[in-house]
Protein backbone atom coordinates (compact mmCIF):
# COMPACT_ATOMS: atom_id res chain seq x y z
CA UNK A 1 0.00 0.00 0.00
CA UNK A 2 1.16 3.54 -0.66
CA UNK A 3 2.45 5.62 2.19
CA UNK A 4 0.29 8.72 2.37
CA UNK A 5 0.25 11.66 4.74
CA UNK A 6 -2.32 11.87 7.49
CA UNK A 7 -3.99 14.62 5.48
CA UNK A 8 -5.26 12.05 2.96
CA UNK A 9 -8.95 11.41 3.50
CA UNK A 10 -10.38 7.96 2.81
CA UNK A 11 -14.03 6.97 2.58
CA UNK A 12 -14.46 3.31 3.49
CA UNK A 13 -17.44 1.26 2.38
CA UNK A 14 -18.69 0.02 5.74
CA UNK A 15 -20.96 -3.00 5.43
CA UNK A 16 -21.09 -3.97 9.08
CA UNK A 17 -18.88 -7.00 8.46
CA UNK A 18 -15.43 -8.00 9.67
CA UNK A 19 -13.51 -7.13 6.52
CA UNK A 20 -14.65 -3.53 6.12
CA UNK A 21 -14.06 -2.87 9.83
CA UNK A 22 -10.54 -4.30 9.56
CA UNK A 23 -9.93 -2.04 6.55
CA UNK A 24 -10.79 0.98 8.72
CA UNK A 25 -8.42 -0.12 11.48
CA UNK A 26 -5.53 -0.65 9.05
CA UNK A 27 -6.03 2.76 7.44
CA UNK A 28 -6.28 4.52 10.79
CA UNK A 29 -3.07 2.83 11.89
CA UNK A 30 -1.35 4.09 8.74
CA UNK A 31 -2.33 7.68 9.48
CA UNK A 32 -5.27 8.24 7.15
CA UNK A 33 -8.27 10.33 8.09
CA UNK A 34 -11.08 7.83 7.75
CA UNK A 35 -14.85 8.10 7.45
CA UNK A 36 -17.36 5.39 6.56
CA UNK A 37 -20.22 5.11 4.12
CA UNK A 38 -23.03 2.58 4.09
CA UNK A 39 -24.43 1.82 0.65
CA UNK A 40 -28.18 1.55 1.07
CA UNK A 41 -29.06 -0.87 -1.72
CA UNK A 42 -32.18 -2.61 -0.40
CA UNK A 43 -34.70 -2.43 2.42
CA UNK A 44 -32.19 -3.29 5.11
CA UNK A 45 -32.78 -1.23 8.25
CA UNK A 46 -31.15 -3.91 10.39
CA UNK A 47 -27.91 -3.69 8.41
CA UNK A 48 -27.94 0.11 8.57
CA UNK A 49 -28.29 -0.10 12.33
CA UNK A 50 -25.38 -2.54 12.45
CA UNK A 51 -23.19 -0.28 10.32
CA UNK A 52 -24.02 2.69 12.56
CA UNK A 53 -23.07 0.71 15.64
CA UNK A 54 -19.81 -0.40 14.06
CA UNK A 55 -18.94 3.17 13.01
CA UNK A 56 -19.39 4.28 16.63
CA UNK A 57 -17.09 1.50 17.82
CA UNK A 58 -14.49 2.54 15.23
CA UNK A 59 -14.96 6.20 16.19
CA UNK A 60 -15.64 7.38 12.64
CA UNK A 61 -18.52 9.32 11.06
CA UNK A 62 -20.89 7.31 8.87
CA UNK A 63 -22.59 8.55 5.71
CA UNK A 64 -25.66 6.77 4.31
CA UNK A 65 -25.75 6.74 0.52
CA UNK A 66 -29.18 5.77 -0.79
CA UNK A 67 -28.66 3.88 -4.05
CA UNK A 68 -31.74 1.65 -3.97
CA UNK A 69 -33.25 2.90 -7.21
CA UNK A 70 -29.92 2.84 -9.04
CA UNK A 71 -29.12 -0.65 -7.75
CA UNK A 72 -32.50 -1.95 -8.92
CA UNK A 73 -32.02 -0.51 -12.40
CA UNK A 74 -28.33 -1.27 -12.96
CA UNK A 75 -27.70 -4.49 -11.07
CA UNK A 76 -30.91 -6.36 -10.36
CA UNK A 77 -32.48 -5.69 -13.76
CA UNK A 78 -29.24 -6.80 -15.43
CA UNK A 79 -29.28 -9.97 -13.30
CA UNK A 80 -32.84 -10.86 -14.33
CA UNK A 81 -32.40 -9.98 -18.00
CA UNK A 82 -29.24 -12.08 -18.23
CA UNK A 83 -31.24 -15.15 -17.25
CA UNK A 84 -33.86 -14.27 -19.85
CA UNK A 85 -31.05 -14.38 -22.44
CA UNK A 86 -29.95 -17.83 -21.29
CA UNK A 87 -26.87 -16.49 -19.51
CA UNK A 88 -25.57 -17.03 -15.97
CA UNK A 89 -24.54 -13.55 -14.77
CA UNK A 90 -21.99 -12.46 -12.19
CA UNK A 91 -23.61 -9.31 -10.74
CA UNK A 92 -20.64 -8.65 -8.42
CA UNK A 93 -18.46 -7.61 -11.37
CA UNK A 94 -21.01 -5.05 -12.51
CA UNK A 95 -21.71 -3.87 -8.94
CA UNK A 96 -18.04 -3.18 -8.26
CA UNK A 97 -17.69 -1.14 -11.44
CA UNK A 98 -20.90 0.86 -11.17
CA UNK A 99 -21.80 0.94 -7.48
CA UNK A 100 -18.88 0.39 -5.09
CA UNK A 101 -16.26 2.04 -7.27
CA UNK A 102 -18.76 4.00 -9.35
CA UNK A 103 -21.41 5.83 -7.35
CA UNK A 104 -19.50 5.49 -4.08
CA UNK A 105 -16.35 6.96 -5.63
CA UNK A 106 -18.33 9.80 -7.25
CA UNK A 107 -19.78 10.65 -3.84
CA UNK A 108 -16.36 10.49 -2.18
CA UNK A 109 -14.72 12.84 -4.67
CA UNK A 110 -17.62 15.30 -4.44
CA UNK A 111 -17.23 15.31 -0.65
CA UNK A 112 -13.50 16.03 -0.78
CA UNK A 113 -12.07 12.56 -0.13
CA UNK A 114 -8.85 11.49 -1.81
CA UNK A 115 -9.58 7.75 -1.88
CA UNK A 116 -12.20 5.13 -1.35
CA UNK A 117 -11.43 1.80 0.30
CA UNK A 118 -13.25 -1.49 0.76
CA UNK A 119 -12.73 -4.85 2.42
CA UNK A 120 -11.87 -6.58 -0.86
CA UNK A 121 -9.06 -9.11 -0.75
CA UNK A 122 -6.83 -7.85 -3.55
CA UNK A 123 -3.74 -5.67 -3.82
CA UNK A 124 -3.42 -2.37 -5.64
CA UNK A 125 -0.13 -0.64 -6.40
CA UNK A 126 -0.11 3.02 -7.37
CA UNK A 127 2.68 4.00 -9.70
CA UNK A 128 3.45 7.32 -11.35
CA UNK A 129 1.39 6.76 -14.48
CA UNK A 130 -0.88 3.86 -13.57
CA UNK A 131 -2.47 1.86 -10.79
CA UNK A 132 -2.24 -1.91 -11.06
CA UNK A 133 -4.23 -4.63 -9.32
CA UNK A 134 -2.74 -7.91 -8.13
CA UNK A 135 -4.01 -11.07 -6.47
CA UNK A 136 -4.32 -10.94 -2.69
CA UNK A 137 -1.73 -12.57 -0.48
CA UNK A 138 -4.57 -14.73 0.82
CA UNK A 139 -5.21 -16.84 -2.29
CA UNK A 140 -8.32 -18.50 -0.86
CA UNK A 141 -10.00 -15.11 -0.33
CA UNK A 142 -8.63 -13.36 -3.43
CA UNK A 143 -11.28 -11.15 -5.07
CA UNK A 144 -9.25 -9.56 -7.85
CA UNK A 145 -11.43 -11.49 -10.34
CA UNK A 146 -14.35 -9.10 -9.78
CA UNK A 147 -12.26 -5.94 -10.29
CA UNK A 148 -11.16 -6.33 -13.91
CA UNK A 149 -13.60 -3.72 -15.29
CA UNK A 150 -12.25 -0.80 -13.21
CA UNK A 151 -10.90 2.12 -15.21
CA UNK A 152 -7.61 3.88 -14.56
CA UNK A 153 -9.59 6.88 -13.26
CA UNK A 154 -11.25 4.61 -10.71
CA UNK A 155 -8.14 2.64 -9.77
CA UNK A 156 -6.04 5.70 -8.91
CA UNK A 157 -8.53 6.61 -6.15
CA UNK A 158 -8.77 3.13 -4.59
CA UNK A 159 -7.05 1.63 -1.56
CA UNK A 160 -7.37 -2.08 -0.71
CA UNK A 161 -6.06 -2.47 2.85
CA UNK A 162 -6.65 -6.24 3.09
CA UNK A 163 -4.45 -7.15 0.13
CA UNK A 164 -1.54 -8.29 2.28
CA UNK A 165 -3.61 -9.99 4.98
CA UNK A 166 -2.68 -13.67 5.11
CA UNK A 167 -5.84 -15.08 6.67
CA UNK A 168 -9.39 -14.24 7.76
CA UNK A 169 -8.27 -14.95 11.30
CA UNK A 170 -6.00 -11.92 11.16
CA UNK A 171 -8.90 -9.58 10.46
CA UNK A 172 -10.94 -11.06 13.30
CA UNK A 173 -7.96 -10.72 15.62
CA UNK A 174 -7.62 -7.03 14.72
CA UNK A 175 -11.19 -6.36 15.82
CA UNK A 176 -10.79 -8.46 18.94
CA UNK A 177 -7.63 -6.58 19.92
CA UNK A 178 -9.50 -3.27 19.62
CA UNK A 179 -12.52 -4.68 21.46
CA UNK A 180 -14.76 -4.23 18.40
CA UNK A 181 -17.78 -6.49 19.10
CA UNK A 182 -18.16 -7.79 15.54
CA UNK A 183 -15.11 -10.06 15.30
CA UNK A 184 -17.27 -13.21 15.16
CA UNK A 185 -19.82 -12.04 12.55
CA UNK A 186 -20.74 -14.43 9.75
CA UNK A 187 -19.46 -14.24 6.19
CA UNK A 188 -21.69 -12.40 3.73
CA UNK A 189 -23.48 -14.47 1.09
CA UNK A 190 -22.20 -14.69 -2.47
CA UNK A 191 -24.97 -12.60 -4.07
CA UNK A 192 -26.06 -10.02 -1.51
CA UNK A 193 -29.61 -9.57 -2.80
CA UNK A 194 -30.47 -13.28 -3.17
CA UNK A 195 -31.30 -14.78 0.21
CA UNK A 196 -31.93 -18.41 -0.77
CA UNK A 197 -32.76 -19.77 -4.23
CA UNK A 198 -32.08 -17.41 -7.15
CA UNK A 199 -35.06 -18.94 -8.97
CA UNK A 200 -37.41 -17.67 -6.27
CA UNK A 201 -35.79 -14.26 -6.61
CA UNK A 202 -36.35 -14.27 -10.38
CA UNK A 203 -40.02 -15.12 -9.89
CA UNK A 204 -40.33 -12.22 -7.46
CA UNK A 205 -39.00 -9.90 -10.16
CA UNK A 206 -41.58 -11.03 -12.70
CA UNK A 207 -39.53 -13.68 -14.44
CA UNK A 208 -42.09 -16.06 -15.94
CA UNK A 209 -40.44 -19.36 -16.89
CA UNK A 210 -41.29 -20.59 -20.36
CA UNK A 211 -41.05 -24.32 -20.72
CA UNK A 212 -39.25 -25.86 -23.64
CA UNK A 213 -37.40 -28.95 -24.78
CA UNK A 214 -34.26 -30.77 -23.78
CA UNK A 215 -32.47 -31.89 -26.94
CA UNK A 216 -29.31 -33.89 -27.52
CA UNK A 217 -26.41 -32.72 -29.67
CA UNK A 218 -28.13 -34.09 -32.78
CA UNK A 219 -31.32 -32.17 -32.00
CA UNK A 220 -33.40 -35.11 -30.83
CA UNK A 221 -36.00 -34.22 -28.22
CA UNK A 222 -35.37 -35.86 -24.85
CA UNK A 223 -38.00 -34.23 -22.67
CA UNK A 224 -39.41 -30.97 -21.29
CA UNK A 225 -37.60 -28.42 -19.15
CA UNK A 226 -39.06 -25.88 -16.70
CA UNK A 227 -37.61 -22.74 -18.28
CA UNK A 228 -34.18 -21.68 -19.52
CA UNK A 229 -33.58 -19.39 -16.54
CA UNK A 230 -33.49 -22.37 -14.22
CA UNK A 231 -30.45 -24.03 -15.75
CA UNK A 232 -26.78 -23.26 -16.29
CA UNK A 233 -24.06 -24.71 -18.50
CA UNK A 234 -22.40 -27.66 -16.78
CA UNK A 235 -25.45 -28.51 -14.65
CA UNK A 236 -26.15 -32.21 -14.12
CA UNK A 237 -28.60 -32.45 -11.22
CA UNK A 238 -32.30 -31.72 -11.57
CA UNK A 239 -32.60 -32.35 -15.29
CA UNK A 240 -35.05 -35.23 -14.91
CA UNK A 241 -33.84 -37.05 -18.01
CA UNK A 242 -33.24 -40.79 -18.09
CA UNK A 243 -30.15 -41.80 -20.06
CA UNK A 244 -27.56 -44.59 -20.04
CA UNK A 245 -24.82 -42.05 -19.18
CA UNK A 246 -24.85 -38.85 -17.10
CA UNK A 247 -26.06 -35.84 -19.06
CA UNK A 248 -25.03 -32.21 -18.55
CA UNK A 249 -26.29 -28.88 -19.86
CA UNK A 250 -24.02 -28.09 -22.79
CA UNK A 251 -25.77 -25.06 -24.28
CA UNK A 252 -28.85 -22.88 -23.73
CA UNK A 253 -30.63 -21.67 -26.87
CA UNK A 254 -33.14 -19.01 -25.73
CA UNK A 255 -34.54 -18.21 -29.19
CA UNK A 256 -35.68 -21.83 -29.52
CA UNK A 257 -36.40 -22.31 -25.80
CA UNK A 258 -34.10 -25.33 -26.01
CA UNK A 259 -31.49 -26.73 -23.67
CA UNK A 260 -28.85 -28.87 -25.35
CA UNK A 261 -27.47 -31.69 -23.20
CA UNK A 262 -24.54 -34.02 -23.73
CA UNK A 263 -22.05 -36.24 -21.98
CA UNK A 264 -19.17 -34.94 -19.87
CA UNK A 265 -16.74 -34.71 -22.83
CA UNK A 266 -19.08 -32.27 -24.61
CA UNK A 267 -18.38 -29.64 -21.92
CA UNK A 268 -14.67 -29.43 -22.76
CA UNK A 269 -13.49 -26.58 -25.00
CA UNK A 270 -10.12 -25.44 -26.30
CA UNK A 271 -11.48 -22.17 -27.68
CA UNK A 272 -14.03 -19.76 -26.21
CA UNK A 273 -15.11 -16.21 -27.04
CA UNK A 274 -15.76 -13.12 -24.92
CA UNK A 275 -17.55 -9.79 -25.36
CA UNK A 276 -17.55 -6.52 -23.38
CA UNK A 277 -13.77 -6.69 -23.26
CA UNK A 278 -11.75 -4.58 -20.84
CA UNK A 279 -7.97 -4.57 -20.41
CA UNK A 280 -5.93 -2.23 -18.23
CA UNK A 281 -3.31 -1.92 -20.99
CA UNK A 282 -2.97 -3.40 -24.48
CA UNK A 283 -4.29 -6.87 -25.21
CA UNK A 284 -1.50 -9.13 -23.95
CA UNK A 285 0.69 -11.09 -26.31
CA UNK A 286 2.00 -14.53 -25.51
CA UNK A 287 0.77 -16.89 -22.81
CA UNK A 288 -1.35 -15.63 -19.92
CA UNK A 289 -3.53 -17.35 -17.31
CA UNK A 290 -7.33 -17.17 -17.40
CA UNK A 291 -10.06 -17.95 -14.89
CA UNK A 292 -13.41 -18.77 -16.50
CA UNK A 293 -15.29 -18.38 -13.21
CA UNK A 294 -14.57 -16.97 -9.78
CA UNK A 295 -13.58 -20.29 -8.19
CA UNK A 296 -11.85 -21.78 -11.25
CA UNK A 297 -8.18 -22.65 -11.33
CA UNK A 298 -6.13 -20.47 -13.72
CA UNK A 299 -5.56 -22.06 -17.13
CA UNK A 300 -2.83 -21.08 -19.60
CA UNK A 301 -4.12 -19.50 -22.80
CA UNK A 302 -3.48 -16.97 -25.53
CA UNK A 303 -5.87 -14.17 -26.49
CA UNK A 304 -6.65 -12.69 -29.89
CA UNK A 305 -8.95 -9.90 -31.03
CA UNK A 306 -11.51 -11.69 -33.19
CA UNK A 307 -13.20 -8.44 -34.27
CA UNK A 308 -14.00 -5.05 -32.74
CA UNK A 309 -16.36 -6.56 -30.18
CA UNK A 310 -15.12 -10.09 -29.50
CA UNK A 311 -12.05 -11.75 -28.09
CA UNK A 312 -10.96 -15.29 -28.96
CA UNK A 313 -9.30 -17.25 -26.17
CA UNK A 314 -7.31 -20.37 -27.06
CA UNK A 315 -6.33 -22.65 -24.16
CA UNK A 316 -3.39 -25.02 -23.97
CA UNK A 317 -5.67 -27.61 -22.35
CA UNK A 318 -9.47 -27.85 -22.67
CA UNK A 319 -11.51 -25.99 -20.03
CA UNK A 320 -14.78 -27.36 -18.65
CA UNK A 321 -18.19 -25.70 -18.89
CA UNK A 322 -17.29 -22.16 -19.95
CA UNK A 323 -20.58 -20.46 -19.15
CA UNK A 324 -22.08 -17.54 -21.14
CA UNK A 325 -22.63 -14.57 -18.85
CA UNK A 326 -19.71 -15.41 -16.57
CA UNK A 327 -16.45 -13.49 -16.78
CA UNK A 328 -13.19 -14.78 -18.17
CA UNK A 329 -10.43 -12.89 -16.36
CA UNK A 330 -6.76 -12.77 -17.32
CA UNK A 331 -3.57 -12.64 -15.26
CA UNK A 332 0.16 -12.69 -15.81
CA UNK A 333 1.50 -14.10 -12.60
CA UNK A 334 -0.25 -12.16 -9.84
CA UNK A 335 -1.04 -9.14 -12.01
CA UNK A 336 -4.64 -8.63 -13.15
CA UNK A 337 -4.71 -7.77 -16.86
CA UNK A 338 -8.40 -7.55 -17.75
CA UNK A 339 -11.26 -9.72 -18.89
CA UNK A 340 -14.58 -10.02 -20.67
CA UNK A 341 -17.97 -11.74 -20.63
CA UNK A 342 -18.06 -15.27 -22.01
CA UNK A 343 -20.41 -15.56 -24.99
Amino acid sequence: MMSMSSKSKVLVGLSGGVDSAAAVLILQNEGYTVEGVYLHLQQDDQNISRANEMAKCLNIPLHILDLREYFEEEIIRYFVESYRRGETPNPCVRCNERVKFGKMLDFALEEGFDFVATGHYARIVHEKDSSKIYKASNREKDQSYVLYTLSEKQRKHILLPLGDIESKGQTRQMLLAQQIPFHDSEESQEICFVEKDYRDFLKGRGFVPETGEFVDEEGRILGKHRGIGYYTVGQRRGLGISAPEPLFVKEIVPEKKQIVVGGAPSLMQLTIFAKEIHFFDDIPEGPVEAKIRYAAKPATCRVFLENEEHLRIEFDEPVRAATPGQSVVFYRGDELLGGGIIC
